[in-house]
C-alpha cells in the first residue's frame, strides 16, 4: 500500500501536536528571587528575578543576604516560600492591607523574620521558621513552627491556625489570643513564654470567638510576670509544662485549666481557678501565693475536680496557712 505524504505528515505532526496540547497545558512552576536587599512591597515586579511576581504554584525565594523587609500589602499567593539567607535578617510583613496564601510546605533558617501586623497569613502549607514570629494584629490560619518572638498590642485572630513554638516568646502590650474553628497553640518542651510585666490587664487566652475547638497546650514553660489581672476566657488551657507566676492575677475563672505539671505561685501573686479545672497526681502547686489572700482562689464557681495524689495534700497545706481561704 501506498502511503502518501500527508500521511507522513500526519504520522509525524500528530505526536509533537499532542505533546505540545498537553506540556502547554500544564503551569510550569517559576523560581522568583527577591533582588531588591533595600527592601519593598512584594508586588513590585522589578524587585524579583526574573521580573515579575511569583503565583500560586510558584517559589518566592528571599534569601539574598542583607537586612531589609519584604511587605506584603495585597492579596498575594504562592506554592512555596523560603527564606534561606545567609547573613543579615530577611524579614517579610503582612500588613493590614495584605493577604499572603502559602499553598505547600515552606521554609525559614534562623534569619528568618516573619510579621503579621494586620493581615491574614493563610493557606494549606505550613511554614517551618528557625528564626521568629512577630506578631501585633491580624489573623492566622495556617501551621507556623517558630522560634519564639514577640506577641503585643493587639487583638491576634488564630482562626483555624495551627502555632507551635519552640523558641523564647515574649507576650507584652495586653496582647489577645482570639482562638477557634480547630485552632491549636503549642509550647513546645523546652520553649518558653513570658507575659512580660507590660501585662497590665484584660483578657489573654479568649476562646470562643469563632465557633469550633481550640486548646492551648504547654509541654514547656510559662512565666507570668504580669502587673495586673491576665484571664484565660472559656479557653481549654493544657499544662503538661512549668507554669509560675510572679507576679499579678493569672484566673481561670472563666477558663478551664488541666494540669498535669508543676504550678508555683509566688508571694504576690494569685491563682484563681474555676470550676471545671482537673489536676492530675502529677500535677503540684508550691508557693504561699498572696500573703494574706488566697494562694489558688476558687471563690467564683466552686470546687475544682481534685484527682487523687499530691496536688490534694499541698492544697490542703495552702488552705492551713491561709485562713482566709474560702472554698
Amino acid at each position: 500500500m501506498k502511503i502518501t505524504h500527508s500521511e507522513n505528515f500526519l504520522k509525524i505532526a500528530l505526536p509533537v501536536l499532542v505533546l505540545w496540547l498537553v506540556t502547554g497545558s500544564i503551569a510550569h512552576s517559576t523560581t522568583y528571587v527577591w533582588s531588591n536587599t533595600a527592601g519593598g512591597n512584594w508586588n513590585v515586579a522589578a524587585d524579583w528575578s526574573p521580573n515579575g511576581m511569583p503565583g500560586s504554584g510558584d517559589t518566592a525565594d528571599i534569601s539574598a543576604s542583607g537586612t531589609y523587609t519584604v511587605t506584603v500589602n495585597t492579596a498575594e499567593s504562592v506554592g512555596t516560600l523560603t527564606m534561606n539567607g545567609t547573613s543579615g535578617m530577611q524579614t517579610l510583613n503582612i500588613s493590614s492591607s495584605g493577604t499572603l496564601t502559602i499553598n505547600s510546605a515552606s521554609t525559614g533558617n534562623a534569619n528568618a523574620v516573619v510579621e503579621v501586623s494586620g493581615g491574614t497569613l493563610t493557606g494549606t502549607g505550613s511554614l517551618t521558621l528557625a528564626g521568629i514570629l512577630n506578631w501585633t494584629s491580624g489573623t492566622i490560619s495556617s501551621g507556623v513552627s517558630f522560634a519564639g518572638g514577640g506577641f503585643s498590642g493587639g487583638s491576634l485572630y488564630l482562626d483555624g491556625g495551627l502555632l507551635t513554638n519552640n523558641g523564647v516568646l515574649y507576650w507584652t502590650n495586653n496582647a489577645t489570643l482570639y482562638d477557634g474553628n480547630g485552632s491549636v497553640f503549642t509550647n513546645l518542651p523546652g520553649a518558653t513564654i513570658i507575659v512580660s510585666n507590660a501585662y497590665s490587664g484584660g483578657s489573654w487566652l479568649y476562646g470562643g470567638d469563632f465557633p469550633g475547638s481550640h486548646v492551648f497546650g504547654n509541654g514547656g514553660t510559662i512565666t507570668v510576670d504580669a502587673t495586673g489581672l491576665v484571664m484565660v476566657y472559656t479557653e481549654n488551657f493544657v499544662n503538661a509544662g512549668t507554669l509560675t507566676i510572679n507576679s499579678g492575677t493569672l484566673d481561670f475563672s472563666q477558663g478551664t485549666l488541666m494540669d498535669s505539671g508543676p504550678v508555683t505561685v509566688a508571694p504576690t501573686a494569685t491563682l484563681e481557678l474555676g470550676g471545671a479545672d482537673t489536676f492530675t497526681p502529677a500535677s503540684s502547686i508550691s508557693g504561699l501565693g498572696e500573703p494574706g489572700g488566697e494562694p489558688v482562689d476558687q471563690r467564683r464557681h466552686g470546687d475544682s475536680e481534685w484527682q487523687p495524689g499530691p496536688i490534694e495534700r499541698q492544697l490542703d497545706v495552702l488552705r492551713r496557712q491561709h485562713h482566709r481561704y474560702r472554698s
